[in-house]
C-alpha cells in the first residue's frame, strides 16, 4: 500500500531490496535509478522484465502520493509494459512523468534506460486514489525531506568552498572516497559498478545514492575531495613558510610529498578526467585553477618582469606554475623509472632545477 509512509515502506520493502533510489521526486515528475548486477537479468543478459515492471511502479506510485490529498491512499489498477530493448550498463534510470492527475485516478509514464540515451522500456500505469479506511496509514502532508533533490540530498561534495558538514556526512564522503579509490585504481573507470565500489566504501547501495547521481559523479567527487584537501595543505604550508625562496621549498616539498601518499588518485585523474561531463569538466579546471594560484602567488615575487614577455609577469607566473605543477606529477607518472633514486633526491634535483631555470637569464 502506498501512502504518506511511503519512503519508510519502500526501504524495508521491495524497492529497498532491490535498491532503488529516488534521485529526486516532485508532483511533476520522479526519477529513480539502481545498480545492475547479474542477478537482475533473465537468461538472455537483459535486465528481467520484473525488476523493469517493479522499479516503474515504485516511481508512479511515489508520483501519485506527491499529488494527492492528506487522508488518502493509492494503489496500482492497471500496468501496461513495452520492452524496446536490452540496453547495456550498470545502472538503470526510470524517469516518470504524469500522463493524467484526477481526483480519483492518475497515470504515469514511465521510460527506463540502461547506461544510454536510448529507451529500454516504457511502462504507463493507472493509480486509483481513494480515501485511507480505518486502521489504514494515510497520507499525510510530506514533511521536510521528503520528495525532492535538495532536500533528500546531503550537502554538496566538500568544504573548499568554506561550507560546513556534519562528522557523518564527512564520514561518509571518506568511505566514498576510499572505497571509490581501490576500485578504481583496480579496475579503471570504465570496468568498475556502482555496486562494487559501494561495497568497498561499506554502505548499501541506496545510501551511496544520497551522495552521488551517477558513477560519474564518483570520478568527480574524488577529483574534488584530493584537490580541495591538497589546496588547503598547499597554502598552510607556503604561509608557514618567512621567505619566498622557503615558501618554493615548502611548495615544492608539500606537493611531492602528497603526490607520493596518493600516488594512485593522481594516475586515476590523469587517466580518467576524459570521461567526465564538459559540466563536469569545468568543475575539475576551477579547482585546478585555485591550485595553481597558489603557486602562481609564490612565483610572482620571485619571477622577474620579462621585457621579452608583452603579457606581463603575470601571465608568465600562470605559465611556469601549470610548468611546474607538471614536473611535480612526474614522481607518481613515472615512478617506475625514478622512484629507485627515493622522494628526498627526486625533491632536491626538482628545486635544483626549478630555481636555476627562473635565475636563468634569457640568451
Amino acid at each position: 500500500m502506498e501512502s504518506a509512509a511511503f519512503l519508510s515502506d519502500h526501504k524495508t520493502g521491495l524497492g529497498g531490496l532491490l535498491g532503488i533510489a529516488f534521485r529526486s521526486a516532485q508532483p511533476d515528475r520522479v526519477v529513480a535509478q539502481m545498480a545492475i548486477g547479474p542477478e537482475h537479468a533473465d537468461s538472455a543478459g537483459r535486465v528481467h522484465d520484473g525488476i523493469v515492471m517493479a522499479m516503474a511502479d515504485c516511481c508512479g506510485a511515489y508520483g501519485t502520493v506527491l499529488n494527492i490529498p492528506p487522508g488518502y491512499v493509492t494503489s496500482t489498477v492497471e500496468s501496461k509494459s513495452n520492452f524496446l530493448c536490452s540496453g547495456q550498463g550498470s545502472e538503470l534510470i526510470a524517469d516518470s512523468v504524469p500522463v493524467h492527475v484526477g481526483e480519483t485516478l492518475c497515470v504515469w509514464r514511465t521510460t527506463l534506460r540502461r547506461g544510454s540515451d536510448t529507451p529500454i522500456a516504457e511502462v504507463t500505469q493507472t493509480q486509483i486514489v481513494m480515501p485511507a479506511q480505518p486502521g489504514e496509514p494515510a497520507t499525510t502532508e510530506l514533511p521536510t525531506g521528503v520528495g525532492g533533490p535538495e532536500s533528500q540530498r546531503v550537502p554538496e561534495l566538500h568544504n573548499s568552498n568554506g561550507q560546513t558538514e556534519s562528522s557523518t556526512t564527512m564520514d561518509r564522503r571518506r568511505q566514498i572516497f576510499e572505497g571509490a579509490g581501490k576500485v578504481l585504481t583496480e579496475k579503471g573507470y570504465a570496468g568498475a559498478t556502482i555496486r562494487e565500489i559501494a561495497a568497498a566504501a561499506g554502505m548499501p547501495v541506496p545510501t551511496m545514492y544520497q551522495y552521488i547521481e551517477r558513477k560519474e559523479d564518483i570520478l568527480l567527487f574524488i577529483y574534488e575531495s584530493f584537490m580541495a584537501d591538497y589546496t588547503t595543505e598547499l597554502r598552510h604550508a607556503v604561509d608557514a613558510a618567512a621567505t619566498m625562496d622557503a615558501k618554493l621549498d615548502a611548495a615544492i616539498h608539500e606537493t611531492l610529498s602528497n603526490f607520493d601518499r596518493n600516488s594512485a588518485y593522481i594516475k586515476l585523474m590523469f587517466q580518467e578526467t576524459r570521461a567526465l561531463k564538459p559540466d563536469a569538466r569545468e568543475k575539475v579546471y576551477a579547482l585546478d585553477a585555485r591550485y595553481i594560484s597558489v603557486w602562481q602567488d609564490i612565483l610572482e615575487g620571485i619571477v622577474p618582469p620579462s621585457r621579452e614577455a608583452p603579457d606581463g609577469a603575470d601571465v608568465q607566473a600562470e605559465l611556469l606554475a601549470n610548468f611546474i605543477y607538471f614536473l611535480c606529477t612526474v614522481w607518481p607518472l613515472r615512478h617506475w623509472a625514478i622512484g629507485g633514486h627515493g622522494l628526498v633526491s627526486v625533491e632536491r634535483a626538482l628545486a635544483q632545477f626549478i630555481k636555476h631555470g627562473l635565475g636563468r637569464p634569457n640568451g
